[in-house]
């Protein structure tokens, strides 16, 4: 009887002791290493009340990851991707310029976004943090970076696809 009680006690004790030793597990902020990337810019289309169009000038631009290399099991990866974004809009039209970087499935499923709405007001250069969580259930495959450039002053907007591979 004395065997088993202190059989017991000795696998309590060890399961605690295992609960309490911090495992290293890649989380959403281990940065992502970058393979490749490719620079984009960004401009939007203005829609007029006429119905007339006109394609704004480069408003922004960016070196957007084309490969990525996240953290995790294969079942779920995760990982951070900073961005730095430089803005070419006149001063009158970056207070009113928003981009949104969003990753997407190949099936189509929104997976993260983040949109700027504050630019550096110190650099012409903005960082942008993207998380992606274990959560999400990223596995190694083909993604989109959908970029979307507008402005609340006028209608329209300018949208761009990205493939990235994760890995």
């Amino acid at each position: 009887m004395l065997k088993r009680g202190i059989r017991s006690s000795f696998i309590l004790c060890l399961a605690l002791i295992c609960n309490s030793i911090p495992f290293a597990s890649a989380d959403y902020d281990t940065p992502a290493r970058i393979l490749s990337s490719k620079t984009v810019s960004g401009s939007r289309t203005i829609e007029y009340v006429s119905g007339n169009t006109e394609e704004s000038g480069i408003l922004w631009t960016a070196k957007v990851p084309t490969k990525m290399k996240l953290s995790g099991p294969r079942s779920s990866l995760s990982g951070k991707v900073t961005l730095k974004v430089a803005n070419l809009a006149t001063s009158s039209e970056k207070s009113e310029l928003r981009v949104t970087f969003a990753l997407w499935s190949k099936s189509g499923k929104p997976i993260t976004d983040r949109t700027i709405y504050e630019w550096s007001p110190v650099s012409r250069t903005t960082e942008l943090e993207i998380n992606i969580y274990q959560s999400d259930k990223i596995r190694a495959g083909q993604y989109f970076w959908v970029i979307t450039t507008y402005n609340y002053q006028y209608s329209g907007k300018g949208e761009l696809k990205v493939p990235v591979t994760l890995s």
